[in-house]
């Protein structure tokens, strides 16, 4: 966390300095971002942002809890039309859900994204909690789904959970390929290659092996 001398600048100066390091870690990501080009965009002493954090990590985490709160203020009345639909109405709701999330979020939030799963930093130990409470809530999701008969009730929760999720967090990436998005388009923060047609008949593919499975069907 910044320490108390960062919250105790104005307020339009703690703006600048967080979106100049946007922009760094949007355009150059983390392990590149510079510290130094921070400080200079940003008119403040090198000296002067050790005082507001203790490293490039800690501004970066700081990011990071400003994109956790813009998502709870944004998903804090957000719930399905039917809350009786089933399992994989509602997954279908929850990517609804995102692309809409994904067409209003901030350049902020991009970029944070941008570093964490384009760079793999989700998956290491600084966010094992999240990830963490994040298989808890599909485990939790996918046992009342079994309590319905939404699915079946043979199928371990804990490992379909990790399937699932597995396949939420690949996602992205793999509409971004089959796209072909250029690093530009990226670094100009644009989302609608994740909004576009071809994503949401993607998104209609996955859940339709997600529900039917691989295995053909035969008559009888």
């Amino acid at each position: 966390m910044p320490k108390q001398t960062f919250f105790n600048l104005p307020e339009d100066k703690q703006r600048l300095i967080e979106e100049v390091a946007v922009d760094e870690f949007a355009g150059r990501g983390y392990a590149a971002a510079s510290i130094s080009q921070i400080v200079s965009r940003a008119g403040i002493a090198k000296g002067s942002f050790y005082q507001y954090f203790e490293d490039k990590h800690d501004l970066f985490m700081h990011l990071v809890n400003r994109v956790t709160e813009e998502k709870h203020a944004y998903f804090k009345d957000c719930r399905p039309p039917d809350p009786g639909i089933d399992f994989f109405a509602n997954l279908r709701w929850m990517f609804e859900a995102g692309f809409a999330y994904a067409a209003a979020q901030s350049r902020l939030n991009q970029a944070v994204s941008r570093v964490l799963f384009g760079e793999g930093l989700f998956m290491g130990e600084m966010f094992k909690e999240a990830r963490q409470a994040s298989a808890q809530m599909f485990v939790e999701m996918l046992q009342q789904a079994a309590e319905r008969g939404d699915i079946d009730a043979n199928v371990d929760p804990t490992v379909a959970a990790f399937a699932v999720e597995t396949l939420l967090n690949s996602l992205g990436l793999f509409i971004l390929n089959q796209q072909a998005v250029s690093q530009e388009v990226l670094q100009q923060g644009r989302i609608d290659w994740l909004t576009s047609e071809q994503a949401r008949q993607i998104v209609d593919n996955m859940l339709f092996v997600l529900e039917h499975g691989l295995r053909k069907k035969t008559d009888g």
